[in-house]
């Protein structure tokens, strides 16, 4: 699962291998299938997250400079963004597709 994170952080700039972007899901949907929709919720989450991270690195230093706080809090705050905004919304997209992918 976290290799298709990877391949998802491979997709975009620096690196620019678009191609991967096509195969970024396939980790996470391998995963989720036939587990139940709560855990399948905890899959996508996780993949979500480290996602995040993967694409996003950088923003933890920008927050720490921007706002004059440590490295640290740059990256609590940045990691409670990614809770909120990419692992909930993946979350249920993992949930969703355990129950499409029963039938």
């Amino acid at each position: 699962m976290a290799g298709g994170a990877a391949l998802y952080a491979l997709a975009l700039p620096p690196f620019d291998h678009a191609v991967l972007a096509w195969l970024t899901l396939v980790p996470l949907l391998v995963v989720v299938r036939g587990r139940r929709a709560a855990h399948a919720f905890g899959y996508g989450a996780a993949y979500g997250f480290v996602m995040g991270w993967g694409v996003t690195w950088w923003l933890a230093q920008a927050v720490a400079a921007y706002f004059g706080e440590g490295l640290l809090r740059g990256g609590l705050a940045m990691s409670a963004a990614y809770v909120v905004a990419v692992s909930s919304t993946v979350g249920v997209f993992a949930a969703g597709a355990t129950v499409l992918l029963r039938t």
